[in-house]
Formats: structure tokens, C-alpha cells, sequence
């Protein structure tokens, strides 16, 4: 479930969408451009299939826009988390191997779909966010105007709006350099470091933004945002008010040396007597420490020689991070486990925490601890609560040993997951992933046994094959190499388990 606006609009932002010849194929970006039109209108959250295939073939019909066989999207729109599909259950079953429901399926039950109810009441409350999503998806995907203003003229901007929003924003993104960021993965990304005022401002351009010294870095495929401008963000940004920091007026500030759990050092000083908003005015960095709020020494030369402030040489080792402070990942479990819903979003973990951690340090941690997983997009959930260590255990037996004779595709795993163990999400399966990187891998949408994994599968094979001792396999692992055995081409393998009785 989306908890937010910012929820909403990164799932908007990632939604894929097929391409023929280099252009976007326009039946998911129509079917919902319509449902948010009609969100936004107050008109109802769902149509029938029947009424979907006929609004898309007027719309295909009246611009000649090449478009067939709508019920792929109208189903496959379910892995984006925005949109629903009555009795999916039922018709899942009916998929194929590619993951699609037949025609014949749909003109047959008519089932009704649309945006998911949170989705859609966002969207119905807020007139402009609504505009904001529309002109995302539209530009996202190059919809002609001529059928965006067709389906909507209220929330379409027009061509005029357009270009000179465009020109707008090339003539300010002159004023700052590109720069580049390098992940902690070593991913580069570039973008642009903008002194925008809040990070809810800075979202609405780029939903994956974070704060820098000078601002927010905006990656520069989101500069041409245009639901909202960077003029509009720019003019936003406020300056340092230096009456709000009257009181450190002619004042010395000690400068010591902060060293992180991590080991790094930090040099600024202790503030007291403000809140972390006022402080953040200064540096978008500062943390609660010692009844105060440490504050970078880089960020407080900015206010220094107009409040007169006098920094002292630095006093190494002067503040410690405590040791017995709990670790930013003790205290994400604790929260998660204090929910009665036995998951909480990411968005309500960073506003909890805020005041004692650095968002960046708050995601590291997430994806670092072993205990944490995703229930679902944004939402994370605790191994004991949610997923035990014998259920972990058991999953990753069950990967492993169907992949034994080749790779095998996510919907398979998920399967097979769910025809011997509970089901689980494919938010789950791709985090139990990232947590086991030495056992598997995925690789354009393939699950395979690492190199490392495989090596040890294939020496314990020949182990097994040149003592004739049965095997030390779990009541799992037995089930699956029978069945493998039915299906393995690999005559070595099944002559293997036919000699051990298996």
C-alpha cells in the first residue's frame, strides 16, 4: 500500500512500459491516463474489461495509434502496485508461461479493474497532485498532446505550457554544473546539487533525492519535470535568516572531531538551544548528539563572519560516537517490531528516526541487516514476525535445488515457493537475494546458482556418486530432487538418485 503522495509518485515514476522500433507502446499509459482523469473527475474507480477495450479502441480508432490486444496491460499493470484486478486470484491461475491471461479469459468473465482504492483516493483528494501525476505519465512515455488534452483537457498541459516551461528550465539550469555522486555500490549517477528548501519540495522532481551540503542532488533525467519547475523550487529557497541566530552572535564555538560508528571523522561543533528544522537551515546534515545538534565545521563558515563566530582549532577526540547509543539498526527493529500490523512503511521508520540518524544512514542499515525484509514496496517487516530462520532456511533450499539442473525465471521460483511453503512476495524473494549474494544470482529476470554455489553443488554431487552414500539433505531438499529427477534431461543426475532410491 502507498502511505504518501512521495509513495504514489515513485510508483508512478518506475512504472515500465514496452517498446516497438524505439517508441513506447501507449496502451498502459492511456489506460492510465484515463483512470487518473477519472479519479481527478470524481467519476468511479473501476471499469469492466469490456468498457476498457471499447474506450481504448475509440481512442486507437480517432488518432490511428496502431494499438491491439489491451489485455496485456490491463493485466500486467498489477506488478506496478497501482492497479487491481477483481478476482486476480482466480484468473492467475489461468496465466501462462509468460505471465499473461488470454483474451478469451477476459471476454469470458469480464472482470473490472483500476487504480488500487489508496491510489485512487490520493489522486481524487488532491486536484494538483493529480495533474502532476498525469503529466508524469504523459511525458514519461511521449503521449501525443492531441491525446492526452483528448482524455482530460483540465490536467493536460498544452503545447504553449509546455515549451516555454522547457525554455524555462534550460535557460535556469545554465546557472549550475552538472555534477557526479558515487553510490556506495560505486554506481555514478549525475545530476545537479539545487538549493531547494525541503526535501518534500525536492521530491516532486526527483523521488529518489537526497540532501547535499548546498542543497538537494536532482539527477538530471528528472530536471525536465515540469509538474513542477525549478523556478518554482528556487524561488522557494529561503536564505539563511540570521536573526533566528542571534544568540550565537560574537560567540566561540569549539570545533572537535566526531568519529562515526563507521570510523569516519566528522569536524563541527555541538549546538544547543535549537531545534534540528532551525539547524538544518545550516547544515542538512546535523544529529541529535549531547543535548545539542552537531553541526558540520564546513556549514557553520557560512554563517561565521556574519554572526562574528569564532571557531577554535579542532580538539581531536573531544566526542566519541557513544558506544552504548543503540545501533541505527537495533533501533529500526525495534520500531518495526512495535507495529501492530506487523510491517511499516519506510516513510514512517525516516520520520521516527529523524531526529536521532541521517536518512542515508537509516537506508544502509535497512539493507544491511539480516533480520529486515520487504513485505512489499516501501513496507519492511522483521524475520520472526514475519518469516522465520527455519522458513529462510528452507526457502533458500528450495531455490537452490530447483536451479540445480539450469536457470530458472522468478515466476517459476515463486511457484515452487508457494506450492511447498506460504507464499511469498517478489519484493521478498529479490531481498532474500541481495541477503545470500553468494548463493545466487539474477540475471535478466533468471535465477542461476552462483559460480561459487555451483562448484560446491557439483563436488557434493560427486561425492554422493562415488561413496553411494545417501545424502545428508534436509526433508525439503528430498522432495525437490524427487521431482527434479522426474523432469531432469540430464541422465547422469536422475541415474544418480535412482541408484541412492530417491
Amino acid at each position: 500500500m502507498a502511505n504518501s503522495l512521495s509513495d504514489i509518485y515513485t510508483l508512478f515514476s518506475k512504472i515500465n512500459c514496452k517498446k516497438i522500433n524505439g517508441s513506447f507502446i501507449l496502451l498502459k499509459p492511456i489506460l492510465l491516463l484515463k483512470a487518473i482523469a477519472d479519479a481527478s473527475a470524481g467519476q468511479g474507480r473501476l471499469k469492466s474489461f469490456y468498457e476498457w477495450n471499447n474506450l481504448i479502441s475509440e481512442i486507437n480508432s480517432k488518432f490511428s495509434l496502431g494499438l491491439t490486444n489491451i489485455h496485456y496491460p490491463f493485466w500486467r499493470l498489477r506488478n506496478d502496485y497501482i492497479w487491481e484486478v477483481e478476482s486476480a486470484d482466480n484468473l492467475k491461475k489461468l496465466e501462462n508461461k509468460s505471465g499473461d491471461v488470454s483474451i478469451q479469459h477476459f471476454n469470458k468473465q469480464n472482470p473490472s479493474a483500476g487504480l488500487t482504492q489508496d491510489v485512487f483516493q490520493k489522486l481524487q483528494s488532491d486536484s494538483n497532485f493529480s495533474k502532476s501525476i498525469y503529466n508524469l505519465i504523459a511525458q514519461s512515455f511521449n503521449v501525443p498532446i492531441k491525446v492526452c488534452q483528448n482524455i482530460s483537457s483540465e490536467l493536460s498541459m498544452d503545447n504553449m505550457d509546455m515549451t516555454d516551461n522547457l525554455k524555462q528550465e534550460q535557460d535556469l539550469i545554465k546557472n549550475y554544473s552538472e555534477t557526479e555522486y558515487t553510490t556506495v555500490k560505486g554506481k555514478v549517477l549525475k545530476g545537479y546539487i539545487l538549493p531547494i528548501k525541503t526535501k518534500e519540495l525536492a521530491l516532486k522532481v526527483d523521488p529518489y533525492t537526497f540532501p547535499k551540503t548546498d542543497g538537494f542532488f536532482i539527477r538530471t533525467k528528472y530536471i525536465k519535470n515540469f509538474d513542477i519547475t525549478i523556478a518554482d523550487l528556487l524561488e522557494s529557497a529561503e536564505t539563511i535568516d540570521f536573526k533566528k541566530f542571534s544568540n550565537l552572535k560574537n560567540c566561540t564555538l569549539d570545533i572537535i572531531e566526531h568519529k562515526t560508528a563507521k570510523g569516519k571523522v566528522l569536524v563541527g561543533s555541538v549546538i544547543e538551544g535549537f531545534t534540528k528544522e532551525e539547524l538544518s537551515k545550516i547544515d542538512p546534515y546535523t544529529f541529535y548528539k549531547s543535548k545539542g545538534f552537531f553541526v558540520r565545521q564546513k556549514a557553520l563558515e557560512k554563517i561565521a563572519s556574519e554572526l562574528n563566530i569564532t571557531l577554535t582549532e579542532p580538539k581531536h577526540g573531544a566526542l566519541e560516537s557513544n558506544k552504548n547509543h543503540k545501533s541505527a539498526s537495533v533501533k529500526i527493529e525495534e520500531l518495526i517490531r512495535k507495529s501492530d500490523k506487523g510491517g511499516i512503511a519506510l516513510s514512517s521508520i525516516v520520520d521516527s528516526l529523524n531526529n536521532d540518524m541521517h536518512e542515508q544512514t537509516i537506508y544502509k542499515s535497512i539493507k544491511k541487516n539480516q533480520n529486515i525484509y520487504r513485505l512489499d514496496k516501501g513496507v519492511y517487516g522483521i524475520i520472526g514476525s514475519q518469516l522465520t530462520q527455519e522458513e529462510l532456511i528452507d526457502i533458500i533450499e528450495i531455490i537452490e535445488c530447483y536451479l540445480v539442473t539450469g536457470p530458472k525465471t522468478e515466476q517459476f521460483i515463486l511457484e515452487k515457493i508457494s506450492q511447498i511453503k506460504s507464499p511469498i512476495t517478489e519484493c521478498l524473494l529479490k531481498d532474500i537475494l541481495q541477503k545470500f549474494p553468494n548463493s545466487m544470482v539474477l540475471r535478466g529476470g533468471f535465477f542461476k546458482l552462483s559460480n561459487v554455489r555451483l562448484e560446491k553443488v557439483e563436488r557434493l554431487f560427486n561425492e554422493f556418486k562415488n561413496s553411494m552414500h545417501t545424502p545428508h539433505l534436509t526433508k525439503v531438499q528430498r522432495l525437490i530432487f524427487n521431482e527434479i529427477v522426474k523432469e531432469s534431461n540430464d541422465v547422469d543426475l536422475s541415474e544418480l538418485f535412482s541408484d541412492l532410491n530417491f
